[in-house]
């Protein structure tokens, strides 16, 4: 609840909207998007209207009619490089592993097999 405040106050505009929804027995997934601009404070910063736009999912289990148990799972790297709280550089391959490579990799630039494929072998592609 503490966090939702502050989140609240750090983004006074915040939504959410649920991108799909999952009903399977007694469970229900959620995959939500969050979104807003940055207009008040968290913490020491001050936000200067930066866009925030992050994703989070959430697994409740019903029991009786009503949520029995709740868990939530939400990009907070994301989230915070938006806040200025982490440096959003994006890392080179070789950089990720500890070494030097010119090749820049983004999460959004492949699907996850892919990524998975080019992180721990040697994509065939290239």
């Amino acid at each position: 609840m503490a966090a939702s405040k502050l989140t609240r106050l750090a983004i006074p505009d915040i939504g959410c909207e649920i991108e799909q929804m999952i009903v399977a027995g007694d469970r229900v997934v959620a995959h939500l998007r969050f979104r807003g601009h940055f207009t008040g404070r968290f913490g020491q910063i001050q936000g200067q209207g930066q866009t925030i736009n992050f994703v989070a999912t959430d697994i409740y289990r019903i029991a009786d009619g009503r949520v029995a148990e709740n868990w939530h799972i939400e990009d907070n790297l994301t989230l915070q490089q938006q806040l200025g709280i982490i440096p959003s550089e994006r890392l080179t391959c070789r950089q990720a592993q500890g070494g030097h490579s010119r090749r820049r990799i983004s999460r959004f630039e492949r699907p996850v097999s892919d990524q998975l494929e080019f992180t721990f072998g040697t994509d065939p592609r290239r």
